[in-house]
């Protein structure tokens, strides 16, 4: 992999064996290849069900890459995700490639605050730099003070998703993954988000990106990978 890499995806396809349907095979995709170098922003573009969720889902390593290669640069050393053992996955997660989900999964009970600090915390942050991130990114985001100690399963889905946004960027990754980060958010807030992107790409981060506003995506994309364009052809 080449030095201005931070990641290959080389040669990538994905099936889905459906038992409910007598061992069905789905295929969704194959020869999906890309390089990304650290100030990147890639959307993944085409139609619903295309896989670009499917996609991400593999980058991060949680769905099986059955074929290819996902070769990531994790310190001084390239991993290839597809055969990375779970313990180095979770290593990989702590420390090199974050990942913003549709919605906000967290333990009951724990406080706002504290969801948002986790990461940068495992990072090896101190407790205190850690806070103050985190209170910039909920003040950011317009999460009132009020609602901080308390756990985020209560609010909307727009108070989640911002809450979710604000735990993914409380760590600074080299590679973030973001799966409709504005889906639920108002034009204000929208444009926080295009905002703490942008920041993040200047600062060096390569993302990859499922952006269904194409204002939000014009904004803060360089590259569009269509999925399309590997879709397995029905026989």
């Amino acid at each position: 992999m080449e030095n201005d890499v931070i990641l290959e995806v080389n040669g990538v396809g994905k099936n889905f064996t459906l038992h409910a349907q007598g061992g069905a095979r789905l295929d969704v995709f194959q020869d999906v290849a890309f390089t990304l170098a650290p100030g990147d922003c890639l959307a993944l573009a085409g139609p619903s069900g295309i896989g670009k969720s499917t996609l991400m889902r593999m980058i991060y390593g949680n769905f099986r890459c059955p074929l290819g290669e996902i070769n990531l640069r994790h310190g001084d050393a390239v991993i290839d995700i597809a055969r990375a053992h779970p313990h180095r996955i979770l290593d990989i997660r702590r420390h090199t490639m974050g990942y913003v989900s549709q919605f906000l999964r967290v333990i009951p009970r724990v406080a706002t605050l504290d969801v948002v600090m986790e990461p940068a915390l495992a990072q090896g942050i101190p407790a205190g730099e850690a806070r103050a991130r985190a209170e910039v990114l909920l003040k950011q985001l317009r999460i009132p003070e009020s609602l901080w100690p308390l756990s985020p399963v209560t609010f909307s889905g727009g108070e989640q998703q911002r809450v979710n946004l604000a735990r993914g960027f409380a760590a600074r990754y080299p590679l973030m993954l973001l799966d409709e980060p504005t889906a639920s958010l108002d034009a204000e807030n929208r444009e926080t988000v295009v905002d703490m992107i942008r920041s993040a790409r200047d600062q060096g981060t390569a993302i990859i990106g499922i952006f269904h506003d194409a204002q939000t995506r014009a904004k803060i994309v360089n590259r569009a990978l269509d999925m399309s364009a590997f879709a397995v052809k029905a026989a």
